[in-house]
């Protein structure tokens, strides 16, 4: 069987991120996961990588002239080091961005009619979606 190779792109904690990156060294025969991409370097997902072994890469968003400008130059370098390390499976653990259509469609699979872009989520979307997903759910007691 092939090896799933996956990714995670990440901006906060890491909790999520660091149960993914164990489950992987848990089943080196199935999967690995060579790298994440943060956007955060205040991000606490860093030292999770740097303890748990893994490496990790800042990708901060540079501020161009406009918001569509600054995406797009962050999301290529994003793209140039996923295709470096032949990813196949990206997982979003607490990305606090908003992904392109372009980026998106990279990690389209005509196989199986999606995206290759699995993103943890604190509830099924739409419901309680944005930044305050996290204590909306709770609040609202689901």
């Amino acid at each position: 069987m092939k090896l799933l190779k996956i990714a995670i792109l990440a901006s906060g904690n890491g909790s999520n991120a660091e149960n993914i990156i164990r489950f992987c060294q848990e089943n080196p025969h199935l999967y690995q996961l060579p790298i994440v991409l943060c956007d955060n370097p205040e991000a606490y997902v860093i030292k999770r990588c740097e303890m748990l072994g893994t490496k990790v890469v800042l990708i901060p968003v540079e501020k161009k002239s406009t918001l569509a400008e600054s995406r797009e130059f962050q999301e290529k370098k994003m793209l140039e080091i996923l295709s470096e390390y032949q990813i196949s499976l990206i997982c979003l653990a607490g990305y606090m961005r908003i992904l392109s259509s372009t980026f998106i469609d990279y990690f389209y699979d005509v196989k199986i009619h999606a995206a290759r872009i699995i993103n943890v989520h604190p509830s099924l979307l739409p419901s309680f979606k944005g930044t305050t997903a996290y204590i909306e759910a709770f609040n609202y007691g689901v």
